[in-house]
């Protein structure tokens, strides 16, 4: 007899609902990262072994988890346990399950976009349009893993299976039925098709589920690490794990801790990560840099001198930037990208296997790429000096404890012209030196001005960083450059670094976008040629605006809401 037919009715309709899709060929796509869906996983794996069973023809399994790189690292790590125990079971029963970590496109990462381009940190009040956040660190991620899939199968039926639940909470549930998500019908939605097999779950019948697969009482690949899940879930639930909660008053909090990413401030107190430290400080007290470098993050938001540029990075058509505190300044980042590494150096020191890195050589090439389209860095290569300051020179950076600075009024946009500086600086972008056409052999950029002959490049799809070529670049190359004084040489613009990383291969372009690259390099060298005389490019474009109106107003806008 089966070993399901004891357990609640809401299981058995959950496999049953999985394995009728699974018989009417639909190839199932499962994401793991918690509770609700280990417990799915688990409907889903048992539905496809009694598919098999009853002698149907099966498609694929693909059961994945999306590391956005800064998830809580101790979940993140537990999940590739869970992983290997999903092989394990899958080779052992016969069963064709795919396990994969998916993570998204280098330049999107997290820590890519707030360290190199400058993004703030994100939080409620500064997404637009729900979580963008989650757009673009997993919803994008699994809309390529599904085009994948179909690709691969041949087939448009790939079924995403999640475990969301509506009890989980009110927005929740209004989200669910707005996506018009069904425990057994399928649903097309924007990323595809969906189902929700746990949709009407309460938190008692998933943990329910849990201690049947604890208790040995059913077979599940979850065997090995069921009882790790729920020491998780308790560690960052105040430490308890109590199934019966909330059922009355006065009773303590559920097992439900949500975790997270751990750079992230939608929710403004991490507390199931705070929660994990304060229950049990040698377990998961490594964490604690990390949660204080969210705080000092969160912490100087507001704090405009401190944290933000004021020269938009965007031309409009008619040459002008917008002045208002936006983004993070390039000497913020510089300072956040030192206590990142910091916190990378003392991981590494205390453990052979670190849990966590959150700069690796394809980041840091990354952020430095970033930096160096942008301006205003001040040396060439200044990201992977501060590598070196940290991981050579043994250099460490605290994270300073500040106050919540509150939120307080903006500068009023205004626009003012860019052109005569690009005008008076007359910057050459990507275009070649002497020095350099009688070295390489010229490529080819063609634009509306004429053809720019530039050092040779390799392109792809996307502006990306070539895997595994970040680490000799940044120890070896660097390294001689820096050895032969290249680094401290003014005459060395911060944007050569650029034409170096493109004409070796180690990043690669989208050819549609190397007229967008040469316009903003452009722009970069002009703001270095003024940072390099000791000017300030706010101050210069407030000075040699062309329009005096606008420039004056600008300038009472300042006086009236700075001081």
């Amino acid at each position: 007899m089966d070993s399901h037919t004891k357990l609640h009715p809401k299981v058995k309709s959950a496999i049953t609902s999985i394995k009728q899709k699974i018989i009417e060929g639909w190839s199932v796509a499962i994401g793991l990262s918690g509770k609700d869906s280990f417990v799915t996983t688990h409907c889903a794996i048992e539905a496809l072994k009694q598919a098999i069973d009853e002698g149907y023809k099966v498609s694929p399994m693909s059961i994945y988890t999306i590391d956005t790189s800064i998830d809580n690292f101790e979940i993140m790590d537990f999940m590739l346990d869970v992983h290997q125990s999903i092989d394990d079971y899958a080779n052992s029963h016969q069963l064709p399950i795919q396990t994969e970590v998916l993570k998204p496109h280098l330049m999107t990462r997290p820590m890519v976009q707030y360290l190199g381009r400058g993004l703030l940190l994100r939080t409620a009040q500064n997404q637009n349009n729900g979580r963008q956040c989650t757009s673009v660190w997993k919803i994008k991620v699994l809309e390529d893993h599904l085009r994948r899939l179909e690709n691969s199968l041949g087939t448009s039926k790939v079924l995403s299976i999640s475990g969301v639940r509506d009890s989980e909470s009110s927005i929740r549930a209004i989200n669910i039925k707005k996506r018009g998500e069904s425990i057994d019908v399928v649903t097309k939605t924007c990323i595809g098709y969906k189902l929700a097999p746990i949709k009407d779950w309460s938190l008692s019948d998933v943990w329910s589920l849990i201690s049947f697969i604890e208790d040995g009482e059913i077979e599940s690949f979850g065997e090995d690490v069921v009882t790790d899940l729920r020491k998780h879930y308790a560690a960052g639930n105040y430490g308890v794990c109590d199934l019966l909660a909330g059922s009355s008053a006065g009773q303590s909090k559920p097992c439900s801790a949500r975790f997270g990413c751990t750079l992230c401030a939608i929710v403004p107190k991490d507390n199931s990560l705070i929660n994990q430290i304060e229950t049990n400080e040698e377990k998961y007290g490594y964490m604690r840099g990390v949660a204080e470098l969210r705080n000092f993050m969160l912490h100087s938001l507001n704090d405009f001198n401190l944290s933000r540029n004021s020269v938009g990075k965007q031309i409009d058509k008619d040459g002008n930037v917008k002045l208002k505190y936006n983004d993070y300044s390039i000497e913020f980042r510089q300072s956040l990208l030192r206590m990142a590494l910091t916190l990378d150096a003392i991981e590494q020191e205390r453990t052979d296997n670190p849990k966590f890195q959150l700069v690796d050589y394809s980041t840091l090439i990354a952020i430095q790429w970033n930096w160096a389209i942008e301006g205003g860095e001040g040396s060439f290569g200044s990201a992977i000096k501060i590598w070196h300051d940290v991981h050579t020179n043994g250099e460490r950076y605290p994270i300073p404890c500040i106050e919540m600075t509150p939120a307080k009024k903006n500068l009023t946009a205004r626009y003012v012209s860019i052109s005569k500086l690009l005008e008076s600086e007359n910057p050459k972008g990507l275009e070649m030196t002497s020095e350099e056409k009688s070295k390489y052999q010229p490529h080819a950029i063609y634009s509306d001005e004429g053809v720019i002959h530039t050092m040779p490049y390799f392109t792809s799809d996307k502006t990306q960083v070539v895997e595994g070529m970040g680490w000799e670049y940044i120890e070896c190359i660097y390294t001689h450059y820096e050895s032969e004084g290249l680094t401290k040489d003014d005459s060395v613009c911060p944007t050569a670094i650029i034409k170096d990383l493109m004409q070796r291969g180690i990043v690669t372009v989208q050819s549609s976008n190397l007229n967008r690259l040469n316009e903003r390099v452009k722009r970069a060298q002009a703001i270095n040629a003024i940072k390099a005389r000791g000017g300030d490019i706010e101050s210069y474009l407030l000075l040699n605006s062309s329009d005096t109106p606008i420039k004056h107003e600008i300038e009472e806008s300042f006086q009236s809401e700075l001081f």
